[in-house]
């Protein structure tokens, strides 16, 4: 999806006719249709996996924390498993963040030619109808995927360890 936008976004930046114009509206429609679609069905299994990485973080920087007598080698071996979730956790969270903003750069180009260029009336309706609806990648319908997101999830997970290591920890 990203990819299709940044085409889309090197296309809107040429001068075009009328018509290669309207290609581009509708090209931006079925992408949008499409990260739609997707988000349907992937937000849930993309929210649980994001749970399963902060859990796995959570658990084996603990184990790490918090174990009495640790070794290079166990250090090094617990320090695998976060390495792992943590690049897991990134490579989907920066990666919808980063389709979400190109999806609403090519957004506002698209409305801002639409506001100057459309002379037909009732084409520009459509259009107006399709920029309307949203199009961005969801955590399972309930946060819009950004930059923020990103470091919010990581600095609540440091929150919820700091938090656990003054309470305190029987072995």
């Amino acid at each position: 999806m990203q990819d299709l936008f940044n085409h889309l976004l090197g296309q809107l930046n040429k001068d075009h006719s009328f018509e290669e114009r309207e290609k581009l509206f509708e090209a931006y429609g079925s992408i949008s249709k499409s990260m739609r679609k997707m988000d349907e069905y992937f937000s849930c299994p993309i929210f649980i996996a994001i749970l399963l990485n902060l859990f796995g973080m959570f658990c084996a920087g603990y184990w790490i924390a918090f174990h009495p007598k640790i070794s290079l080698e166990y250090f090094l071996y617990m320090l695998c498993p976060v390495m792992s979730h943590l690049s897991h956790h990134l490579l989907l969270m920066i990666s919808a963040s980063t389709t979400n903003e190109k999806g609403d750069e090519a957004k506002s180009i698209l409305q801002c030619l639409l506001k100057h260029f459309h002379p037909e009336i009732r084409m520009k309706i459509k259009y107006e109808k399709n920029m309307a609806s949203k199009g961005n990648l969801t955590l399972w319908k309930m946060h819009v995927f950004d930059r923020s997101l990103v470091i919010t999830t990581l600095g609540c997970l440091l929150t919820y360890g700091i938090l656990l290591a003054n309470l305190g920890s029987e072995y």
